[in-house]
């Protein structure tokens, strides 16, 4: 499988609509991929967080007014003039309006202690509460690169409204809501990216730098984040809406264009460079290219690649599983399916960021999102760049720390699996339980031939661990077609750990054969790190410098 068609299925995948044939195709690619894995990590988060729904009261057409006029009983001197406190004017006025009123009242509340109703308290709080469940954004809002937008755009009873945007190199989060016709906020915020939608970024000659954004909820609406390299300077968000609803499509046309400036965010961006590296004893190297200091994020680029010593020896191996009938998407795992875990302290050893935790909403230290390298890197090579939060206080002294590489190499089990009923087979490899649960004869098509069905349950230490990979021999070494039974395929947990349980039907068995070998083809092993420790480049430090020259 490729990973553009990986990444097509990974929403219904999600979502647990697959069909059992894609969904088993999918998790054996997911197994090896680090780049769709980081995808289905950012998949995974939007369907985990559109499913509990929420309702804001919506304040009433004379709110504003009624505001005003508060202020002015109580004897504060209101500028009259400025033209978005007029009577009439367009849209863009009343959202002008809007946003003074809120201001105003957040003067009055101040001056004269006032009581407020709850959905001005909820308004009110809205502008800070989109950036309340990320560290990153809220950083970011504190040092003023938040814009406040409310732009709008209704269809069929629907009104999309863009609410403030934050905008750096690394990234553009919008912040928005989905309204009925009377202004009441949906309990469903969510849109797909995909299919008859089309949500992407353009520069100023209309070339697309990105699509798929990151779709996020928080407390009081939700997030589009545009992950970014290496922006220009102003760019044109488009929305292309044609239905919303994460469980049912309600059709609707919401067009909408936004354009972002990136000036503030790149003046405040400093990208340093770093340049180290470590390889481990078995050839395994990690990189360590650019860090960027941003707004809103700290963005390290890593890659991870085999010595040429290293890879010519594996590239050896794969041919060999590939030669005894492995399929090559599975053997060529072995040289393309590796990552590292590493964290970022101070000098006390608090942790900054830790790439082992995928979720920056429930660790601050945690992951924002990953973005994989170009399509151009070499077979064997790696690269990834991880996005965090910005450390929440300078830090003088700032080191990388390599926590474990996780590699994959050829598997050295097999269980030997009587044919005809002289008991089953199991076994323990690598923390990790495999049993042979049944074995039953399909009836025959050819009298010197039969195909087997053999069932397996594989105990794993991992949860979501994908089924492992088989090859099928005899005692003379002939390899045997062998193919997973999708519709057969189930997995659950219990107190031994997390099950998937496969068929494997094994065909043109000669007749005279009485008993098959199972050999496992790959298995995961994690590298320590070594105790590879080295300071990052200090971004205050580097302000210094600059202005000094």
């Amino acid at each position: 499988m490729k990973c553009q068609e990986c990444q097509a299925l990974l929403p219904t995948y999600a979502d647990g609509e697959t069909n059992a044939a894609d969904a088993l195709r999918v998790q054996a690619h997911l197994r090896h991929c680090r780049k769709c894995q980081a995808v289905y990590a950012r998949v995974n988060e939007e369907v985990e967080l559109i499913r509990d729904g929420w309702m804001m009261e919506m304040l009433p057409d004379d709110f504003a007014n009624e505001v005003m006029q508060q202020i002015q009983d109580e004897g504060i001197e209101v500028e009259k003039s400025d033209p978005v406190l007029k009577k009439g004017g367009g849209p863009a006025k009343r959202r002008g309006l809007l946003v003074s009123s809120v201001v105003a009242a957040a003067v009055l509340v101040m001056a004269i202690g006032t009581q407020v109703s709850p959905a001005f308290a909820a308004f009110l709080s809205s502008f800070f509460q989109t950036i309340t469940g990320e560290a990153g954004l809220r950083q970011a809002a504190k040092q003023g690169f938040s814009t406040e937008l409310n732009q709008a755009v209704s269809d069929n009873g629907i009104t999309l409204r863009v609410k403030e945007v934050i905008a750096d190199p690394t990234r553009i989060v919008l912040s928005y809501v989905l309204e009925d016709a009377q202004g009441r906020i949906l309990p469903d915020q969510f849109f797909p990216a995909y299919g008859a939608n089309n949500v992407y970024v353009v520069d100023a000659n209309d070339k697309v730098i990105r699509r798929s954004p990151l779709f996020r909820r928080t407390d009081k609406y939700a997030d589009l984040v545009f992950p970014l390299e290496n922006p220009p300077e102003q760019v044109t968000v488009h929305l292309e809406i044609k239905g919303i609803g994460s469980k049912e499509l309600h059709k609707t046309h919401l067009n909408m264009e936004i354009l972002v400036d990136l000036r503030k965010g790149i003046a405040a961006t400093k990208k340093l460079k770093v340049e180290e590296q470590y390889t481990s004893p078995k050839g395994m190297t990690v990189k360590l290219g650019q860090i960027t200091y941003a707004p809103s994020a700290t963005a390290l680029e890593v890659e991870t690649e085999w010595t040429l010593e290293a890879r010519e020896k594996i590239v050896r191996q794969v041919e060999e599983l590939k030669a005894k009938g492995a399929r090559e998407e599975v053997a060529t795992r072995l040289l393309s399916s590796h990552h590292p875990e590493f964290t970022i302290r101070d000098k006390e050893g608090n942790i900054l960021a830790d790439s082992r935790q995928n979720s920056n909403y429930q660790f601050e230290s945690g992951l924002i999102y990953t973005l994989p390298g170009s399509n151009e890197q070499q077979a064997g090579s790696n690269k990834m760049t991880y996005y965090f939060a910005p450390f929440e206080e300078p830090a003088e002294d700032v080191f990388f720390h390599l926590e474990d590489v996780f590699i994959t190499e050829r598997a050295a089990f097999s269980l030997v699996v009587p044919l005809h009923g002289e008991g089953l087979r199991g076994g323990e490899y690598e923390g990790n339980h495999y049993e042979v649960l049944d074995i039953r004869e399909e009836k025959a098509t050819d009298s010197a031939f039969s195909t087997y069905r053999i069932t397996v349950d594989s105990i794993q230490k991992s949860i979501g661990n994908d089924p492992p990979e088989w090859l099928v021999t005899d005692k003379e070494g002939n390899v045997y077609k062998a193919e997973f039974d999708v519709e057969k395929t189930r997995s659950y947990s219990d107190q031994k750990g997390s099950h998937t349980v496969t068929t494997l039907i094994v065909k043109e068995v000669p007749k005279e054969a009485k008993e098959v070998t199972l050999s496992l083809v790959l298995v995961e092993r994690q590298l320590p790190g070594g105790e590879w420790k080295i300071k990052l480049p200090d971004k205050n430090a580097h302000f210094l410098w600059q202005i000094r020259q």
